[in-house]
């Protein structure tokens, strides 16, 4: 697997399973996607090192 530049890599809990049923109609995750939770602290915590464009 190579590393995408132009994106974000996130560590989290996976929680696809849980998640399945829950989202919206129109979202879903690819065969080699997962949906992760991230504590909001977290989150908040690494706004200033996202770059805004």
């Amino acid at each position: 697997m190579g590393i995408c530049l132009s994106g974000f890599a996130v560590i989290g809990i996976d929680i696809t399973a849980k998640a399945q049923g829950r989202l919206p109609p129109t979202v879903g995750c690819g065969p080699d996607e997962r949906v992760v939770w991230i504590p909001r602290k977290t989150l908040v915590l690494a706004k200033a090192d996202i770059p805004a464009a």
